[in-house]
């Protein structure tokens, strides 16, 4: 059983809110939204079961780290091709990026999504402006550069603003919780956990009057 990260009591997995002191405990909304606004490099996995050797493990990650390798010369030419045509290069950095991602190589993820976020900015697709912020926000907090990640799920949080899109809006403020959580700033952690709890509840009462409307036509 886990504990309530404000009042420390026990708590159970499937609470939206602590039932001691009533914070929310939006964390758990994760089980439903990847907290990733685009999904990392999705390749076939050649990783075997937790019931096999080790030294079949070690095989195939060497296979694993070819198939990569294999993607990233493949996007090169792509890219390349790209620049000398003019044409946008932002989705196969961002591609590029998970696919660093998945090898853990975080320095190169950052690079290409940094690019990715300025050739996205040229061509003011701001979807995936926020894509990119909030993937560099996970990386820095993921390698401990707080600030950093606050910044990036700042950016990304504002910017969708101008987007009518709660669900990532609620993806971001979560993110942006669960870092101030990590950093022990639970006044500003409990702030984003209960608006993106607000902003779910709203959604979700949203969905449910558009399919009471549905059947009330049928």
């Amino acid at each position: 059983m886990n504990n309530c990260p404000f009042c420390k009591e026990p708590i159970e997995h499937y609470w939206s809110y602590c039932r001691n002191c009533n914070k929310p405990l939006i964390t758990n909304i994760n089980d439903d939204l990847n907290k990733r606004l685009f999904s990392p490099y999705n390749g076939v996995s050649y990783h075997s079961n937790d019931f096999e050797e080790e030294d079949e493990h070690y095989d195939t990650n060497i296979i694993d780290d070819e198939t990569i390798e294999q993607e990233l010369t493949e996007l090169e030419d792509q890219l390349t091709e790209s620049e000398k045509l003019g044409k946008d290069m932002g989705n196969l950095l961002l591609k590029k990026a998970s696919l660093f991602y998945k090898k853990r190589d975080f320095p190169k993820a950052l690079k290409n999504l940094e690019l990715a976020l300025e050739n996205f900015l040229d061509e003011k697709d701001f979807l995936n402006v926020i894509i990119c912020h909030n993937e560099l926000g996970l990386i820095h907090e993921e390698t401990g550069f707080f600030d950093q990640a606050i910044y990036h799920f700042d950016r990304a949080l504002s910017t969708l603003e101008d987007l009518n899109d709660n669900i990532k809006k609620i993806q971001v403020m979560n993110n942006l919780g669960n870092v101030y959580y990590l950093i022990n700033d639970l006044e500003h952690s409990y702030k984003y956990y209960q608006d993106a709890l607000n902003l779910a509840e709203e959604e979700n009462s949203e969905i449910e009057a558009i399919k009471t409307s549905s059947n009330l036509v049928e």
